[in-house]
Formats: C-alpha cells, sequence, structure tokens
C-alpha cells in the first residue's frame, strides 16, 4: 500500500479550492446527469473540464433547470442548450424512452466557451459558476460513451482517453 503524505496534501488542499479568474474558458462536458430538482422540474447536473491552458483538467459545475410554469426558464434552458449543438430539432426528434437520456449521452464530449465567476458562498468559500455558454470555437474531441440507466437518476461519465470525435447517439434521426 502506498504511503500518503497527508501533511503534504494538506498544504496543496487550499490551491484547489481558490477561484478561478473570471473569464471565458474552452470547456469539455464530461459528466451529464439527469435528475428531478427539489421542486420536481427537470434538472441536468453539468460537469465541465477547462480544455486548455493554466486551469488545464479543472472541473466546473453547473445545473440546467427547466422550470415549465417560466416561460424565461424555458428560454434560458433551451438557450444553453443550443449554444451546445443541442437545437429544437434535436429535441422535436427525441423518442419518448429514455429521452433524458439520451439527451445525457448527447451533451457528453460538448465543447463550449463557458464565462466563468464568483457564485454564491458555500461553507465559507466561493464557488465557481457558469455565467454563459456560448458555442465552441475548438472541436470535441471524445466520443460519447454508453448510457448508463439508473434510478431516478440517469448518469454517464466520459472515457478517460479521448479517441474519436463526439457525434450523438447512433440511434438519433440523421445530422443531429
Amino acid at each position: 500500500m502506498a504511503t500518503v503524505d497527508y501533511g503534504l496534501l494538506a498544504a496543496q488542499a487550499a490551491k484547489g479550492l481558490e477561484p478561478l479568474p473570471a473569464i471565458d474558458y474552452n470547456a469539455e462536458i464530461t459528466n451529464a446527469e439527469y435528475r428531478p430538482s427539489s421542486n420536481d422540474n427537470p434538472m441536468y447536473r453539468i460537469e465541465f473540464t477547462i480544455v486548455d491552458g493554466p486551469h488545464k483538467n479543472r472541473k466546473v459545475f453547473t445545473n440546467f433547470t427547466l422550470k415549465l410554469e417560466n416561460p424565461n426558464s424555458v428560454g434560458y434552458f433551451f438557450g444553453k442548450m443550443a449554444a451546445l449543438g443541442l437545437d429544437a430539432a434535436f429535441f422535436a426528434g427525441l423518442p419518448e424512452a429514455n429521452k433524458e437520456a439520451l439527451i445525457c449521452q448527447t451533451l457528453l464530449g460538448r465543447r463550449a466557451v463557458i464565462t466563468v465567476g464568483p457564485g454564491k458562498p458555500y461553507q465559507g468559500r466561493v464557488r465557481d459558476e457558469v455565467k454563459n455558454i456560448k458555442p465552441a470555437t475548438v472541436p470535441a474531441t471524445t466520443a460519447p460513451p454508453e448510457v448508463a440507466v439508473a434510478a431516478p437518476a440517469v448518469a454517464v461519465a466520459a472515457p478517460a482517453v479521448a479517441t474519436a470525435v463526439a457525434t450523438g447517439p447512433p440511434d438519433l434521426p440523421p445530422g443531429l
């Protein structure tokens, strides 16, 4: 068993908790999970990984929540999805079965330019918050993996090694 230098790790831990500078980052979705929000609204938990620069491989998390009764929420939700390449035609072509899993699978490997800034403090520290999502300027490099379905959440994770260009699930209509 490896020896752990807890003193060294504790000294390095604070650096991992420092907020990112409030700028734009090229990022890729490396995890997407569907689950209802605490108010029972559809919600997608998204993990972005910064793909270049001094903060490469840093994780930034956000939620896309769809409040069906709120037109602003609906607009924000579909605006974020469109920036990630999932447009109205994509959503119109989704089958009824496993649509949340297909959305999660299609999001994996998608790239975007995310604007990160300080969020609300949580347990005494300022967390990074995704303030804006814009279409990517750099193409994706990972292929979406198989979808793992679990009740009540749908979770999928990107592979550790990028091997192909993301193309979306094979059972969607051509061109999506």
